[in-house]
Parts: structure tokens; sequence; C-alpha cells
């Protein structure tokens, strides 16, 4: 058994898997979602969304395949009956179906310096790097960061998984402390509270993978195409601190304030209580606030927001 004293997994309970089986599952999915499903293997995975007509978007995805025509996408499980419900709407004009009970996978996170040798990696495996998929006797590996220590599991068989078995070596962590991580990444995600708000530029996702500026229609596509080639995103998302706030309630749509002014400047999108360090959370934000004023939590005269910029480079605007 591999030394797993330097990483950490967790059960990663506010995720689940629908999937989408049939010969024309990824033609379907490549009229509704923002990305292009062209680039989807078996060895690489994809962020996504789907928009309403609007351009504001109602559910986003990590998508996988697994070399059978069937298509996987791991989303917030508050969303999901939502998400089937919408694309319901237009399945049944496919030769394709939605799943979302038949054999769900649970979803892991592992992360720490240790995890390919937890998880049995090799460096020399087939298209190693950000969002490589190893496939593991009906296991599934998702590489989640490009240095190799954040990694998320999709576990058929809880009672014989090997797999489950070697993640299981290594110290229990929080769900929490993952989620942090996908915060500080610049990795958002839709919940409930905020679904039909924001448009993807708003969540920095032209910049995520999320969004493919060169692949046919889908729905929601010439407002978020416009905005691309017209306009500039007034608002974008930043990884924010709350020093002293305690995190009692869930944060996920709240309304953020300059101290200057009653009108709502943002909202959050989503928040986490780390055990070792403040509330944290992704915000939307009006670009030309920040660093010009203070922005506080609910109120003008709410907790002052610590704001840190993405780990990307956000365009001019």
């Amino acid at each position: 058994m591999p030394n797993a004293a330097n990483t950490a997994y967790s059960p990663i309970a506010q995720q689940t898997i629908l999937a989408i089986r049939g010969p024309e599952a990824r033609a379907f999915l490549q009229g509704q979602a923002t990305c292009d499903l062209e680039t989807l293997t078996a060895e690489r995975a994809i962020h996504g969304g789907l928009c309403n007509p609007q351009g504001r978007l109602y559910s986003s995805f990590l998508l996988v395949a697994d070399g059978t025509e069937d298509i996987y996408l791991r989303l917030s499980r508050d969303i999901l009956a939502a998400t089937a419900s919408a694309l319901g709407k237009y399945i049944v004009f496919s030769r394709a179906e939605l799943d979302q009970d038949a054999d769900t996978p649970a979803v892991y996170g592992v992360w720490g310096p240790g995890s390919k040798e937890v998880l049995q990696l090799t460096t020399d495996e087939t298209n190693p790097g950000y969002l490589s998929v190893s496939h593991n006797c009906g296991d599934t590996i998702v590489q989640m960061n490009e240095e190799g220590s954040r990694f998320e599991c999709w576990i058929r068989d809880t009672e014989n998984s090997a797999l489950l078995q070697a993640i299981q070596s290594s110290n229990v962590g929080s769900e929490e402390v993952w989620k942090h991580s996908s915060i500080k990444a610049g990795l958002a995600h839709i919940e409930a509270a905020i679904v039909d708000q924001f448009i993807p530029q708003m969540l920095n996702f032209d910049l995520t993978g999320h969004v493919s500026f060169t692949k046919g229609c889908y729905t929601g596509q010439e407002v978020v195409a416009r905005l691309h080639y017209r306009g500039t995103a007034k608002r974008r998302a930043f990884p924010v601190e709350i020093p002293g706030y305690q995190g009692a309630r869930d944060l996920s749509g709240e309304a953020i304030y300059s101290a200057e002014s009653s009108q709502s400047v943002g909202n959050i999108v989503n928040a986490c209580n780390p055990p070792d360090g403040p509330v944290a959370a992704l915000a939307v934000l009006t670009r030309k606030l920040v660093g010009a004023t203070a922005l506080h939590l609910g109120s003008p005269t709410g907790p002052e927001l610590a704001i840190s910029d993405p780990p990307y480079t956000l365009p001019d605007g």
C-alpha cells in the first residue's frame, strides 16, 4: 500500500452524475451545451454548461465519455432534477435517453502531493494533465489540475471497488476543503440558488473551457456570442474571503454591496467553510469596483470581502 500520509480524500456528496445514453447522445448534447462535444474523448473530460434562451446558465457540469455511446455529466445534486427536466423536453426528438438513477457512481475527491501514488497512476499514462481521464474496472479518475495533486474519482460499486480501498488508505478529509480548492482555482458551478442568474462570461466560463465560440448553435448561443464578439463582461468572478464571518448558512446567491450604495454590485456564486481559515467564496463582482472601494456581504455595512484575482488572466474590460 502506498504511503498516503500527505494525501486526503472525501466523498463529494453535493455532486452527482447524470447519464445520457444512446447513439445520438453526443449529437443531442452538442445542440444544447455551451461546450464542443467533438473535443470530448474517453481520455479527456471537458467542462460545459446549459443556458436558457436569454443566455443565462441553469446548469454546469464536467462531462466524461467512456468509449461507448454514453455521456456522463457530473453536476450539483440540487439541480439534477431540474436539469433532467429541461433536457427531457428536447431529448424526445433524439435517439437518446436520460438516466439519473441506474448505477449512479459516488463522487470522491482526492488531493495532496501523494495523490498519483495513492491512485496508482504513473506519469507515462496516455494524455496526462488537466482533465485527463483514466478508467479502472468501471470506475473513473479525472485529473483536476495541471500539477496532478487533485483528482475526482467516480466509484460505481462502493462495496467492492479496489480503487476506493486505495483511496481510503489516505487521510479522511473534508468536502469543504475540496470546495475551497475549486474556489481558489476560479472554477464556478451552478447551484439551485443561482439558476438563471449568470451569463457564462460572468462566471469566467469563457476562460475555463466551459464555452466554445467555434461550434454550432446551442440554446442561448446568440447572447453569449454577442457579448464575446461585441461587448465586454462588466461583471466577473473573483475568489474572496470573508474574515470574521461565521458562515452558518448557505451563501450562494447572496447579494454584495459597496459601502457607498444600496444597489447590489454582485453576488456570491459558491461558498465554503474551510476548517483552517475564513469563509471563502467565488463572487461575481462589478469589475470597475474591485480594488476601487470596499465591497460588503449582504448590505453596505455587512462583512467586508477580501478579494483576490483568479489564477488566470481576465481580459481587459
